[in-house]
């Protein structure tokens, strides 16, 4: 009876395997139409045994790893293990970008990405892996339940309640990473640049959104900028949309008579009217240039814009071209503008400060209303200085206790301010307004304060 019973079980599972192949493992001949290679270690040695993987580029971990069995139904996935002279070799049916990873019996590990046309022979050097350990957290807490991968590969590790991920072992190298949010709809999906170094050191630079390319060219923009870090706790932004109250992007700009008409794209406030102002190409799609005092931007109906707002924040694309060479100023770009003190409540704007001599500043300025203007008493001064003729992203918050302000993700300062609470004001808010010539783009408005990851989330927006 039990050896009919084993016989059983084995042909129960190899009709199993029949009807579920799984990946395709190649052969170590060389072959026409084909990605072959030597591994080699650091010492130039051929590397036996060494387990090689091959997966298009972009495609997320479909496997469960376990040791060195990779148990998985993708027909895209591509498996191959080095002969004793370190060759291997498979053949992919289709022209496309692929990840080989590359790992040898004593986790030295190699990844690349080729471009694959008609015939590769590659030659890779397996160096020692390393551990990488990270904290995730995000507005709400730690991020629990969020998934960390290697697009390309079948590595993949998911945070447990207390936000913790790690990985026994990672290539040396530079690549995306992915993360997956464990809530799309406040937290965004992101990727980052990881470079790991052979001493286990890692610097990562981001986050990006999830469907940026990051190409070569992106890399070498992005880690030639200051923005790396080696903090082994990250924080998951919010979804670009989440919570925002307003948002003027200036794409449907349009005659309305004599002047320019734009809407709010949450409609929740009127329609802005633009006087002597024009479109141009902004950030993304059009943009509002205005050139001097004479052409501005207003909307006159704030709707509901401020209703029930506790905290905010305002974020605008900004790029000056002239300012003034006299004097000292402080030029409004968009905000409630206390004209008519009778009326007014509570105020903001996003500025340009400064002074003849001096490098001009970005701004952000708010007010309880009683003095019903906006002045020095309750801003705060970027520490960054105004680059003209160059795109600049502003975001300013207000948590109801100190105000921020944010040029190009980077904090420019914080302070605690004396007001305490803002309320809805009737008055009109107006996009420049001011004696002074600059471009101004995708301003919007959100009912929560953004951090750190948030604004510098939005940054790196501005790579497709």
């Amino acid at each position: 009876m039990k050896s009919i019973l084993t016989a059983w079980l084995l042909s129960a599972a190899l009709l199993f395997f029949v009807a579920c192949p799984g990946p395709r493992v190649a052969g170590t001949d060389e072959q026409t139409n084909a990605i072959a290679g030597i591994v080699r270690d650091s010492l130039g040695n051929p590397v036996p045994k060494a387990l090689v993987e091959v997966r298009l580029t972009n495609t997320e971990p479909a496997s469960v790893a376990l040791r060195r069995a990779v148990l998985t139904f993708d027909d895209r996935i591509y498996l191959d293990t080095t002969d004793q002279d370190g060759r291997w070799s498979i053949q992919p049916p289709a022209n496309e970008s692929y990840s080989i990873l590359i790992e040898s019996p004593d986790h030295r590990m190699s990844l690349r990405t080729v471009d694959f046309a008609d015939s590769l022979r590659l030659i890779d050097t397996v160096l020692s892996s390393q551990p990488w350990a990270l904290a995730l957290s995000c507005h709400t807490g730690v991020a629990q339940g969020a998934k960390v991968s290697l697009l390309g590969t079948h590595l993949q590790a998911e945070s447990d309640s207390l936000g913790r991920v790690s990985f026994a072992h990672l290539p040396q190298g530079t690549y995306p990473v992915l993360m997956r949010s464990p809530d799309p709809l406040r937290f965004a999906d992101t990727k980052w640049i990881l470079q790991m170094g052979p001493s286990g050191e890692a610097m990562h630079w981001g986050p990006f959104h999830s469907e940026a390319d990051l190409d070569s060219a992106v890399k070498v923009n992005a880690t030639n900028v200051e923005f790396g870090s080696t903090a082994t706790a990250i924080r998951l932004p919010l979804v670009y949309e989440y919570e925002v109250r307003s948002w003027w992007a200036f794409d449907d700009l349009r005659a309305s008579g004599l002047l320019l008409q734009f809407n709010d794209l949450r409609a929740r406030t009127g329609a802005g009217l633009v006087y002597g102002g024009s479109a141009t190409k902004g950030m993304w799609g059009n943009a509002l240039s205005l050139a001097d005092g004479s052409q501005f931007g207003v909307i006159e109906s704030m709707g509901s814009a401020f209703d029930s707002l506790a905290s905010f924040s305002v974020e605008a694309w900004v790029k000056v071209r002239v300012l003034p060479d006299t004097g000292t100023y402080q030029l409004n770009l968009v905000g409630q503008l206390g004209f008519d003190s009778t009326l007014a409540q509570d105020l903001f704007s996003l500025a340009v400060v400064g002074s003849a001599g001096q490098n001009p500043s970005f701004a952000f300025l708010l007010s309880d209303g009683k003095s019903g203007a906006l002045d020095t008493s309750d801003r705060v001064v970027s520490k960054q200085n105004v680059a003209i003729g160059c795109w600049a992203y502003l975001a300013a918050t207000w948590d109801g206790a100190q105000a921020c302000l944010y040029v190009n993700g980077e904090l420019g300062g914080c302070r605690a301010l004396a007001i305490k609470a803002f309320a809805p004001s009737p008055e009109v808010i107006y996009f420049g307004k001011e004696d002074f010539s600059f471009v101004i783009d995708e301003v919007r408005i959100e009912g929560v304060p953004l951090d750190q990851a948030d604004v510098t989330y939005r940054w790196w927006r501005r790579f497709p």
